[in-house]
């Protein structure tokens, strides 16, 4: 193993000891390479402190009742009103500390770093005033597709990256876990967050998205715990350790993985509706939002995904502008098939829904 367990103190003191009565000189005992608990579990999460990822849990709760409260409104939109003002009184609480938690929030893509919490609260509490005004259950759909795809999916993969790489420690290993929203099993029942939303790609896709994700949040305990006991520290800077620096590449690389399905599935939701106007508006809505917390890191990859994302936008502000609920005349410019075509052979994917 690269990282030791240091010789234990009893173990060095016993020897000085022995060296200041006289006797014979001896090697004081190695101690047997201790393995993590968190190295040692390949189908449990074992938290450094239960307590830790609480408050990022919590919020998660929220942001299924605040969900559960738009389905409502999506199913009667006479309770629009009333479960609009429940959603934004969940959303500010100050219990779980949702709306605080947003506003603070940081892209560290940017150099520096970027806060983006007051664009992406000013994107939530829209959406949440854009279910008060619903007067349709297609409004309030609308409302509900920008909530999760411009607000809510992007604060998660920020609040994930930004515990991660923001002087790791074991206590923000996990809070980026809590918010991951895996459960210390993994079980499917349980999943929130972008394990659930892997959980929904892996359905139509045949992919294994979700034990994926699981298993790299136990190896990154574990990497972690060894690279914070080699150094000697309760936290450091993520360039001190190398393999938990690949971690956290390979981390990221995985939630946009999700991200890119994702944004693919609803590509292939609008070329499966050329003549449903709300179907397709809801699939431009989605994959815009997506895109949003695809694009920085898109925009510093190869000139291939630049292009890409660059092409994307355009298109889709395009169609978003031209995009009417009542008319599908609008639809067959948004070339969707084309850019999902461009998607799969950039990353190596196979889109089936």
């Amino acid at each position: 193993m690269r990282r030791m367990q240091s010789v234990g103190v009893s173990a060095v003191l016993a020897a000085t000891l022995l060296l200041g009565c006289g006797g014979e000189e001896k090697p004081p005992p190695v101690s047997e390479p201790q393995v993590s608990p968190q190295c040692d579990s390949p189908t449990e999460y074992l938290a450094f402190d239960p307590a830790n990822s609480a408050p990022q849990e919590l919020r998660l709760q929220r942001i299924d009742d605040i969900l559960a409260l738009f389905d409502a409104a999506t199913a009667n939109v006479a309770v629009a009103g009333d479960k609009a003002a429940q959603a934004l009184a969940l959303y500010q609480g100050s219990e779980a500390r949702l709306r605080a938690d947003v506003q603070g929030r940081m892209d560290l893509r940017s150099s520096p770093a970027l806060l983006v919490g007051p664009e992406l609260d000013a994107t939530l509490t829209g959406a949440i005033e854009d279910l008060r005004k619903a007067t349709t259950a297609y409004q309030a759909r609308v409302a509900r597709q920008r909530l999760v795809t411009s607000g809510f999916s992007r604060f998660l993969y920020l609040s994930v990256m930004e515990e991660l790489l923001t002087a790791p420690s074991r206590e923000h290993y996990d809070q980026a876990y809590g918010y991951l929203g895996t459960g210390r099993t993994n079980a499917e029942a349980g999943r929130r967050s972008f394990a659930r939303m892997a959980t929904e790609r892996d359905a139509t896709n045949e992919t294994a998205l979700a034990p994926d994700l699981f298993a790299l949040v136990i190896s990154g305990a574990c990497t972690l715990d060894g690279a914070l006991e080699y150094l000697g520290k309760d936290s450091m800077e993520v360039e001190e350790d190398e393999p938990y620096a690949r971690l956290t590449r390979m981390m990221d690389a995985r939630l946009q993985l999700i991200l890119v399905y994702s944004l693919s599935h609803e590509l292939f939701a609008y070329t499966r509706v050329p003549t449903d106007a709300q179907a397709a508006q809801l699939a431009l809505i989605g994959a815009d939002g997506l895109l949003r917390t695809l694009e920085p890191s898109l925009q510093q990859s190869g000139q291939e995904r630049i292009a890409l994302a660059h092409d994307l936008r355009e298109a889709l502000d395009a169609a978003l502008a031209a995009s009417r609920p009542d008319d599908p005349a609008w639809i067959p410019a948004f070339k969707a098939q084309e850019f999902l075509d461009r998607i799969q052979a950039s990353w190596f994917i196979d889109v089936k829904g």
